[in-house]
């Protein structure tokens, strides 16, 4: 996929390719765990302000049908800005085959490119058919953050009291 490094052994599956897993969105989702963990990256450029990382993650049934929990965990990081898991997948909040939204907040105190990843992260035990029971991803996105807006009003306020202040500096 443009912009995506994968190293190793990473996968874009195809819907519904995995266990009748449809993709999220579209018709491709990566895997984080074929044989071994693998991780995807890309470098993100990113301006000073707050930012929202979505992603949607949904646990792989193995092929062994063996209900392991420890095999599907996997990690997420922005830089050295953000870092996340999604452990002990499937779970009430994580049920096979459901795709379930993962959102977390970071901010970015200076502009500049910073490595946006995902790592499988689970159990790699290939004798017992879960080397193939990795974390399915899918639609990946970073979004701006705005001011709410009483952030804004506060902001306003502050600025019309400095050109106040000023005014009255002016006058004396």
């Amino acid at each position: 996929i443009p912009g995506w490094t994968g190293s190793p052994n990473g996968e874009i599956q195809s819907a519904p390719t995995i266990s009748a897993v449809d993709a999220q969105d579209g018709r491709y989702y990566a895997e984080l765990d074929t044989n071994k963990n693998s991780t995807i990256y890309q470098d993100v450029m990113l301006d000073a302000g707050k930012y929202l990382l979505s992603f949607w993650y949904s646990p792989r049934v193995p092929a062994s049908g063996n209900p392991s929990a420890s095999t599907n965990d996997m990690t997420f990081a922005v830089g050295s800005l953000l870092s996340g898991s999604v452990n002990g997948a499937p779970n009430a909040a994580f049920p096979h085959k459901v795709w379930t939204e993962v959102t977390s907040l970071f901010t970015v105190g200076t502009a500049g490119t910073y490595r946006l990843s995902f790592s499988g992260a689970g159990a790699q035990d290939e004798r017992n058919g879960c080397g193939d029971c990795g974390a399915l991803i899918d639609n990946i996105s970073i979004s701006a953050v705005p001011l709410p807006a009483s952030a804004l009003f506060l902001l306003a306020g502050i600025g019309g009291l400095g050109a106040l202040r000023a005014r009255r500096r002016a006058v004396a």
